[in-house]
Formats: C-alpha cells, structure tokens, sequence
C-alpha cells in the first residue's frame, strides 16, 4: 500500500521561558527596538511578537509615556518572553483511498535550527483516525511534495511506483518480396556505325573513312548492396571492320579489328528517377598513324579511363520506363613504342526504354550518340557514332 506522510501545525502551546528583568536604555532605543533585540533570532527576521511584546513592556512600566522617547540611562522592565511551541499532527494518508488517513500528535519546539529534526517535548495521545476530505488531502500531499528536497521525493516515487516493464516484441523488418534488392546480369549484343576522319600533322592532309562499324557484345553484373547502391562490372568485345579512304589515294593497311573493354563500378539511385553511375574502366583504343606518304595502318592501344552517367526516368510506370542519360568517358594518354597517344575526353548521350516482360526478366532498347576526339604526335582524328543496342536483363 503506497503511503505519504505529512505534517500540519494545528495548536500552538505558550510555555514560560525565563522571568522579568530588567534593562538599561542606550541611545536611540524605543519600545519596539528594545523589543526586537530580546526576540531576535539568529536568521535575522523580525519576530511576528514585537508588536504584543513591545504593548507588554509599556504595560510592565507606568514610566514610559511614550514608546518612542526613552532616556539613555533609564531602566525599564522587562516582562517575561513566552516561546511557541506547536503541536503536530502527523497524517499517513492511503494513496488508494485518499479520503481515509491515520493520524498521531507530538509537541515539537518550533524555536529548532531550520533544516534540523525537531526536538521531541511531549508526546500527545494517539489520535483515533480522522477522514480528511479528499480535497484537503490532495492539497495536503501537494503541499509537502513541494517542502521535500527533489531528491528524496524522486527516490520515493522510483521505489514505491515502480512500473514493471512489458516485454516488446520484435518488429519484423524484412521487406516484401517485389520490394527487396535483386542482382542482374544484363547481356547486350549491339551495331555501332561511325564516320572517321583523320588529319595527317605533318602534311596536313585530311582523309575521311567511308564507313566504320563496330559489332559488340557486352555482359553486365549487378550486385545489389542495398536499395539505392549496386556494384556494376562489365565485359565487352567488339568486332570492328573499316572500309577504305573515299580519295582513292591513302590506302589503309588493316581494316579489321577486335576491342575488348573492361570496367567496375558504382550505381547509385539519387531520387526513384534520378540515377548516378561510376566506373573506371580499361579499353581498346583505334589510333590511325601514317606509315608513309599515302599509306596509313591502324594501331589498337589499351587505355585506362574513367566513365560518369546520369540518367533521368523522364517517364516511368508499372510496367515500362522511358529515360535519358548523359555520359563522359576520360582516357589516360600513355606514349608506346615511340609515338604519344593523347588523352581525351569524349561525351556521349543515349535514350532507351526498358519494359518488364514477367516482373523479373526485362528488355531494354537504346539509341546512342557519341563523339570522340582522339589522336596522336602524328595525326588528328574524330569519330562520330550513331550506335543501336538489345538488352535482355536476367535476376541471377
């Protein structure tokens, strides 16, 4: 049963303290200063008394005629000072029932330092119970609550109205199936048809490749870590054939060859369509390098680089998405066997559509567009491309 004690002053008893005496008048005294020096107390507050005491000791001296002109030198009496003591109920009050309370009285001299028990004078007899209404009692148990120190009161409350704790159940946190991360692989055979031009430094000379394609095949996987992020890498390879010069002059030695590239990287999803790709990357490179006057060979150099792409779902459904991207691949440059292959900066851009054929296996067409600007110490070349791609995307 949660219990809370409370004390309320209810008697206050006169006792004799100690018997007249009397007292010399020094400068500047009156009746209720005289006063206040006989009840003063070691706080320093003026005794509610003075003004009773003060009437007492006009009273004890038929001399005084008046309280406020007193003669340095004069004697007066000085009547005997009765100190209060109080009588205090001690009241237990049942939380459960704050109507119904126990109650018991003990004297107690009010005259005690502050902060210090009181000193016990007499026990009073047991008091039967009383019933305290309950708004007395509320007010009551407030009242005290504000007098304790905040510490014991919260010590009280931590021991008697301890809560037991519930046990909480785990929530399940795991996602439903269409929502959960899954990995890709992504098989993409592709046509790229290109218009080559190349410039010849030292004899500045311009010659223009009839027609350029390029036949690929890429193979990309993708490693889901969490909703937005995913591992990408790729392989691809290129079977790459070149027709001759349109001037019927400059010949060109070889005309056929293969690429192989290779890159690893990072996809992020910024918004649900807004997407951010990087990669670094390693590929083959076509450089054109003059063998003689009008003869010119074809040198494939292997390139380290670096690809960004962000793409826009600009429109987006359950079934089909329709995007754009904006892509930049940086090559390295690196010097071989004598001649310096410059590096480059080459942009590119592509729209595509992807639609899911059973809510896990998608297609995907693109239309690319890229320019590249490339060359060496020797020659000057820029090829513009105009590529077709077929994606199937598989879960693995």
């Amino acid at each position: 049963m949660l219990k809370r004690t409370l004390a309320l002053a209810l008697i206050t008893l006169p006792v004799l303290a100690f018997a007249d005496t009397t007292y010399v008048v020094r400068e500047g005294d009156t009746v209720l200063k005289i006063a206040d020096k006989i009840l003063a107390s070691k706080d320093g507050k003026k005794d509610p008394r003075r003004y009773a005491f003060a009437k007492k000791i006009v009273a004890a001296n038929s001399s005084i005629e008046d309280s406020n002109l007193l003669s340095p030198g004069q004697s007066i009496v000085i009547p005997e000072v009765e100190e209060k003591k109080k009588k205090v109920i001690q009241i237990v009050m049942d939380e459960n029932d704050k109507s119904t309370v126990e109650a018991s009285a003990q004297e107690v001299d009010e005259t005690a330092a502050p902060g210090k028990q009181p000193i016990v004078v007499g026990e009073a007899e047991a008091l039967a119970p009383v019933v305290v209404p309950p708004t007395v009692a509320t007010a009551a148990t407030e009242q005290v609550a504000k007098t304790e120190p905040q510490a014991a009161v919260q010590a009280e409350i931590k021991k008697e109205e301890k809560v037991p704790e519930l046990p909480v159940a785990k929530a399940d946190l795991k996602l439903p199936k269409d929502m959960e991360s899954e990995d890709f692989i992504t098989i993409t055979p592709s046509v790229e048809f290109s218009n080559f031009k190349v410039k010849n430094r030292s004899t500045l000379q311009e010659s223009e490749v009839r027609s350029k394609v390029n036949t690929g095949l890429d193979v990309q996987f993708e490693k889901s870590l969490n909703e937005k992020t995913s591992v990408l890498f790729n392989l691809g390879f290129s079977y790459v054939q070149l027709d001759q010069f349109d001037d019927g002059v400059t010949e060109l030695s070889h005309t056929i060859q293969w690429h192989k590239r290779v890159s690893l990287g990072l996809a992020y999803a910024l918004t649900p369509r807004l997407h951010f790709e990087a990669k670094v990357e390693g590929a083959d490179r076509l450089f054109i390098i003059p063998e003689s006057a009008n003869h010119l060979d074809t040198v494939d150099v292997f390139n380290p680089g670096a690809e960004i792409t962000v793409a826009w779902d600009f429109i987006h459904t359950n079934s089909s998405v329709v995007a754009a991207a904006l892509s930049g691949h940086y090559y390295d440059g690196l010097t071989e066997d004598g001649v310096t292959y410059k590096s480059s900066f080459d942009p590119a851009g592509s729209i595509y559509w992807v639609a899911n054929a059973d809510g896990k296996m998608k297609y995907r067409l693109s239309v690319d567009y890229s320019v590249r600007n490339q060359g060496t110490d020797l020659t000057e070349q820029r090829e513009e491309s105009l590529g077709f791609g077929a994606s199937l995307v598989l879960p693995w």
